[in-house]
């Protein structure tokens, strides 16, 4: 059995004194009409060298949409039809939109392209999704400019571009942020004052094993003021990157709740706006931090195409791991 070819596209944006002449090779292919929008921005695929397909935007002014874009031009050659190139040439320039900070919007009354991104995780239906327009039809100009009843009242595909959805998830001590907070050693029937013996970080807390009679005393960890005194780590530049591109971020900590609000103002100050601050340290159980962090983990992944999580300890990492999480220990 013959398996389909790997097609790999080369997009090139256009500048300004080259659309006219590319459009020229398409133009006749476009099912509405030959008209090219001056102000539209514009990319043509190549594939073994040639030419083979053309996509074209217009910004979208609009006071609820802000950073609006919508397809305005998508033309394969008739010789490259039929081999996915008219979604791969579309969801490209969706992906350069968003990685701008750009809403990419497109309808088409094309069903083979409206029905594969009904389909497709990449694409989200609008409220006009499989809809006539006859609204259109009291104004001058509708949204694609035609004024042609048959035009206006046929019935067609609307999306927005989403793309990959992916989070990532990162633990906060000594990961995201560093603090003065101790993990407090006691023995109660110690001699020593308050029955204290040591202080721990929270790396040698991860390799510290409690002997008969000891406990672990997280209070400084409840502390809201030891967070928001907090130092980032070269990491928090990643989740800085990884949020203005609009990718959701989430704190997955062994903390205790009561500072998921002194995180969410340190990062604020970072410039990143987590998602939820995940806290799985109230009961105070170390031996099974790694294991509620898992399953948090799992249920995030749920929702997700992809999910990264980026921890300082190792056995979190592999469990992690086991879950099927992409996992990073730094």
């Amino acid at each position: 059995m013959f398996k389909r070819p790997t097609i790999e596209l080369e997009v090139y944006e256009l500048p300004k004194d080259l659309k006219e002449r590319y459009w020229k090779l398409f133009k006749k292919h476009h099912y509405l009409g030959e008209s090219l929008n001056k102000a539209a921005r514009c990319w043509v695929a190549y594939l073994w060298g040639n030419p083979v397909a053309f996509n074209s935007v217009l910004a979208m002014p609009s006071g609820s949409l802000k950073n609006a874009w919508r397809e305005h031009r998508l033309v394969v050659l008739s010789d490259y039809q039929g081999m996915g190139i008219g979604n791969r040439m579309s969801e490209c320039v969706g992906k350069i939109l968003n990685l701008e900070g750009k809403r990419f919007f497109s309808k088409t009354a094309n069903i083979k392209l409206g029905e594969y991104r009904n389909k497709s995780s990449l694409w989200r239906g609008t409220s006009k999704n499989g809809k006539a327009r006859p609204d259109n039809l009291g104004r001058k100009k509708n949204y694609n400019n035609m004024v042609k009843e048959s035009l206006s009242l046929r019935v067609c595909y609307s999306h927005e571009y989403t793309g990959e959805s992916k989070a990532f998830v990162f633990d906060f001590d000594d990961t995201l942020a560093t603090t003065n907070a101790k993990v407090v050693v006691i023995m109660p029937n110690t001699k020593t004052c308050r029955g204290y013996i040591k202080e721990l970080s929270p790396a040698e807390f991860n390799d510290y094993e409690l002997k008969n009679g000891e406990r672990f005393d997280f209070s400084q960890f409840r502390c809201s003021e030891r967070v928001e005194d907090g130092k980032p780590t070269g990491l928090m530049q990643l989740a800085r990157d990884v949020y203005k591109e609009n990718h959701d971020v989430y704190i997955l900590t062994a903390r205790g709740s009561d500072v998921s609000h002194a995180i969410q103002k340190f990062l604020k100050l970072q410039g990143v706006e987590a998602k939820q601050v995940i806290c799985v340290g109230d009961g105070d159980e170390h031996q099974s931090i790694s294991l509620c962090k898992a399953k948090s983990l799992t249920h995030l992944k749920s929702f997700y195409d992809k999910l990264y999580f980026y921890d300082d300890n190792e056995q979190n990492i592999e469990s992690a791991k086991e879950v099927g999480v992409k996992s990073y220990l730094v």
